[in-house]
């Protein structure tokens, strides 16, 4: 089902019409589909799908999960907006003028994380339409994107000098795209929670959730040592590309390189099933171990547009920052 804004935006309620038009986008990603639209609806949150379209060629689309306190509401949009891959973005810049003008019947906050690469006249047009760089950010804004058509020739010396080293370590490579490996993934996450002891992190609980939603497309990947799971991940698969989600390493994963053999197996069978790019899904380069390990897999280093906001209420907007500097223990 579609209907047509005051605002002149376009909403759109049918799955049909949003797959199609994710589908023509140039920066796709997991967190824009219309599945992910309602997985976050089991965490209590509104999903709307917005699109403004100039014409064929140039559209702009965002969904966007908000929530609702008397008068006031807080919007987020993970991962977009995105738009039509030839977009002059034309579409783009009437979108954000339109998507404020549709909830400034509100007191609201609006705060974007678009995962589409650093860009100019993107940056200008935030700006152009009220938007600024929250004071405190979800995410680093950082990813590295790693081709799989190719990986084997990337990886640095010191990286793949590691995944030999790990091959002499009997590991095995167990991929899975159900829950029979639910409680293994729990439990090296855990562990690495422990080690590097980190604060404020997700549970996960919701994984059954997301494979029912997302079905074939949440896969597991294991790298066992002596029968004994030592290192894993969880992938979300859009497509051609792949998202990093969950990962965990034990104590004794460490000490076999683990790590090194299991993304490298993970690389192969990506390549294997059609996937082009695997999105390691957030960097810090303040982290040096992590980044270190991402970058050794010889990816390209991406800045996204990541991170804006926009509100007609400073204390609203103050208080969502507060909240996120409470989340991250800073």
């Amino acid at each position: 089902m579609i209907s047509i804004e005051k605002t002149g935006l376009t909403t759109i309620t049918d799955k049909s019409t949003w797959d199609s038009l994710h589908d023509q986008t140039k920066e796709y990603n997991i967190y824009q589909t219309f599945e992910w639209g309602e997985f976050k609806k089991t965490e209590g949150w509104e999903t709307k799908r917005f699109m403004l379209k100039i014409d064929d060629t140039d559209f702009t689309i965002a969904q966007t999960v908000e929530k609702k306190l008397f008068d006031k509401k807080i919007i987020w949009i993970p991962g977009g907006p995105i738009f039509s891959k030839n977009s002059s973005f034309k579409s783009y810049d009437s979108f954000l003028k339109e998507l404020v003008k549709h909830y400034s019947a509100y007191k609201f906050v609006l705060r974007i994380n678009q995962q589409y690469p650093s860009h100019p006249t993107i940056n200008f047009l935030l700006d152009k339409n009220g938007f600024s760089r929250p004071a405190k950010k979800r995410t680093s804004g950082y990813t590295i994107y790693v081709n799989t058509t190719d990986f084997e020739n990337s990886t640095t010396k010191n990286w793949h000098r590691n995944y030999k080293r790990s091959q002499k370590n009997d590991l095995d490579f167990i991929v899975r795209n159900d829950e029979s490996l639910y409680s293994d993934i729990m439990k090296l996450y855990n562990e690495t929670v422990t080690l590097k002891k980190l604060k404020n992190v997700p549970d996960f609980s919701h994984i059954s959730t997301l494979h029912k939603l997302l079905k074939d497309n949440v896969i597991t990947f294991i790298a066992r040592h002596n029968g004994i799971a030592v290192s894993g991940r969880v992938l979300l698969k859009c497509r051609t590309r792949a998202f990093d989600y969950i990962a965990g390493t034990s104590y004794e994963g460490r000490k076999t390189y683990s790590s090194h053999f299991l993304v490298y197996k993970i690389l192969e069978w990506l390549k294997n099933a059609g996937v082009e790019l695997f999105d390691l899904s957030g960097v810090d380069p303040e982290d040096e171990g992590v980044f270190n390990f991402k970058r050794g897999t010889g990816g390209e280093l991406i800045q996204f547009v990541g991170e804006w906001e926009i509100s007609n209420s400073f204390l609203l907007k103050k208080m969502l920052n507060m909240y996120l500097v409470m989340q991250s223990g800073g």
